[in-house]
């Protein structure tokens, strides 16, 4: 046997998985989407800070650089070739000591052949003077650095230099020209690949020189230009200007000075861009350490958010489980004290006996729920009760209704057997028994088909039935006795009216409300047959102008054994068991019977019945 108990908890613990798991899928996922984003992003970051804290050792390691170019520059041996490129262009033509070399070459002599010939001396002179000569033992302090640094220094007067990693190759061209930035020439920086095909960072600056620089008893100036304005700690610039003698060379009293020269090709001072560029591979040593310090925080990364999706499993685990134990515990309480009402109805049926078939509770205390079913028990219970009387009195009944043909019976055999008497009188006697036998028999047939009735055992064989010819065959054998008892019998049915049912049973029903209403009519009365046509089936009517019922009696004249005229004489035919079977008849062919009378003026009895069967 099933428990209501644990059925109603299963049907719970279903309810509650499906909706935690339901519950945690969405946030489970919900929340490792999350974690996953905040993984990417902080990813993302430490590949941005690592790439900030690269490019900003490699623009550091640019910088050094270009201090070394600086110091290159500003060196004694260096400026005094530069000077002497300068004075040789200007002596050249002349020779030493010659006074007109003092004078300036943008001056008279600018267009002449002496004036070109100058300038291509210091041309020549210059270039020479600023080749430059890196000592890659001094740059680097590691040589296994350099492998994996390449540098190459470009003077806008054609010369290059290039570290020994680039095997006598060149950095990619194709970069910006930085002295036509109008930002102030920042550090450019791109990744590029070389020709051997490793990929490498690079930064591009503009190196910048003193700007002004004694040379001796001179100074070598350039004039002011707009990027000047760009501070030189983090522009970049290029010295580029003329000589000029801000004081007379000589001793006092006065002598020839180098005047101010027009800004030209002629008087550029050379300008120098530095490429650096870093192997990005982990072998690096430059930026091993950065890389290695990246991969620490990507796995620390990656390790915090598994740790983190870790503990969002076990905190759902152990919080589904909680759940499902907690409602497999409180369930089994609560359920049963939910169920605690079922117990006291079933507490108070075992408490009914079949002399008191009350139920012993009243429905009012009990939940919604299960006051219905305690109403329907008690009406049950009431049924029960009142077939147990009827059961009752019917045993009564069919005693009463078999003692009395049955004493008649006797005394009629007795009276005839006291002395002896004529054939006639015997053949009178004999009469008077099979009449009795008769009623008894019919009754007992009444009786039996009720039974029938009961057990189900009395099937309804349903086919097309003309009504017309059923209910003229009921009239032809009730008008002779309902004109014998001087009343008029009317019969009124169309000439096609079909129906499917059973024959023997609707002819058996208006047989017995025909009978009825030829026994229960007055003197000189009338009794009408009908059937008529409906969109559901037919109706077939018996009406008569006997002596009719009360209201109060209508509703019982269908019980079994009642008979509303108690003063007749209970014979088999006046049992009071005719309508009881022409009810139960009408139920099982799936019609409605209905009675309307009134005291005195007469009955209608009204039957309903289906097209189909």
């Amino acid at each position: 046997m099933k428990s209501i108990r644990r059925t109603l908890l299963l049907n719970v613990l279903l309810l509650l998985i499906v909706t935690l798991g339901v519950v945690t899928y969405v946030v489970y996922y919900t929340a490792a989407g999350a974690l996953r984003e905040r993984q990417q992003a902080a990813t993302e970051l430490a590949h941005v800070r690592y790439e900030d804290r690269r490019d900003e050792a490699l623009r550091a390691r640019a910088d050094k650089l270009a201090s070394e170019v600086q110091s290159n520059w500003n060196s004694t041996n260096f400026r005094n070739q530069w000077v002497a490129s300068e004075v040789a262009a200007v002596m050249a033509p002349m020779g030493p000591g010659n006074p007109a070399a003092l004078i300036p070459r943008a001056g008279i002599m600018g267009a002449t052949t002496f004036g070109r010939a100058s300038q291509l001396a210091f041309e020549v002179h210059a270039r020479l003077a600023t080749e430059l000569k890196l000592n890659e033992e001094e740059i680097y302090a590691k040589p296994d650095v350099a492998n994996y640094e390449y540098i190459q220094v470009t003077s806008d007067a054609g010369g290059t230099w290039t570290s020994r990693s680039l095997a006598g190759e060149t950095l990619p061209s194709g970069f910006p020209i930085l002295h036509r930035d109008p930002d102030g020439h920042p550090p450019r920086f791109d990744t590029v690949s070389l020709p051997s095909g490793v990929e490498v960072r690079r930064v591009t600056i503009r190196a910048n020189v003193t700007r002004y620089s004694r040379v001796g008893n001179f100074f070598l100036q350039r004039p002011a230009r707009p990027e000047d304005s760009v501070p030189p700690s983090r522009a970049v610039v290029g010295l580029a200007g003329a000589i000029r003698a801000p004081r007379p060379v000589g001793g006092p009293g006065g002598g020839p000075f180098f005047r101010p020269q027009p800004e030209g090709p002629e008087n550029t001072i050379p300008v120098f861009y530095i490429q650096c560029a870093w192997n990005t591979s982990a072998d690096a040593p430059q930026i091993e350490e950065m890389i290695r310090t990246r991969d620490q925080q990507l796995s620390a990364i990656d390790q915090e958010t598994e740790r983190s999706i870790r503990n969002l499993r076990a905190t759902l685990a152990w919080s589904v489980s909680g759940a499902f134990a907690a409602t497999l515990i409180g369930g089994w309480i609560l359920v049963g004290a939910g169920l605690f009402p079922l117990k006291r109805l079933s507490q108070a049926v075992s408490e009914i006996n079949p002399k008191d078939f009350r139920l012993p509770l009243d429905p009012r205390t009990l939940p919604s729920e299960v006051n219905p079913v305690a109403d329907r028990l008690s009406r049950a219970l009431t049924q029960l009760q009142a077939a147990f009387e009827r059961e009752k009195r019917a045993a009564a009944d069919i005693s009463h209704e078999l003692r009395t043909p049955l004493a008649a019976l006797t005394t009629t055999i007795e009276v005839s057997c006291r002395k002896v008497r004529s054939a006639e009188q015997y053949r009178q006697t004999l009469d008077e028994c099979r009449v009795i036998a008769k009623q008894m028999s019919l009754l007992v047939e009444r009786m039996l088909a009720l039974a029938w009735l009961d057990a189900g055992v009395d099937e309804v064989r349903p086919q097309s039935v003309e009504v017309t010819d059923l209910v003229g065959g009921v009239a032809a054998i009730a008008k002779p006795l309902a004109e014998v008892q001087g009343l008029s019998f009317k019969v009124n049915v169309p000439n096609r009216l079909t129906v499917r049912t059973d024959p023997d049973k609707l002819r058996e029903v208006v047989m017995n409300l025909t009978h009825n209403a030829i026994e229960y009519n007055r003197p000189g009365g009338e009794i009408e047959l009908t059937a008529t046509q409906t969109t559901s089936g037919i109706v077939v009517e018996v009406r008569d102008t006997g002596i009719g019922m009360a209201p109060e009696i209508q509703d019982k004249i269908f019980e079994r054994f009642f008979r509303a005229d108690p003063s007749r004489q209970a014979t088999g035919a006046h049992a009071g068991l005719g309508l009881a079977i022409v009810k139960e008849y009408v139920d099982r062919l799936g019609g409605r019977l209905t009675v309307d009378s009134t005291l005195g003026r007469g009955s209608r009895f009204r039957i309903e019945l289906p097209n189909a069967l």
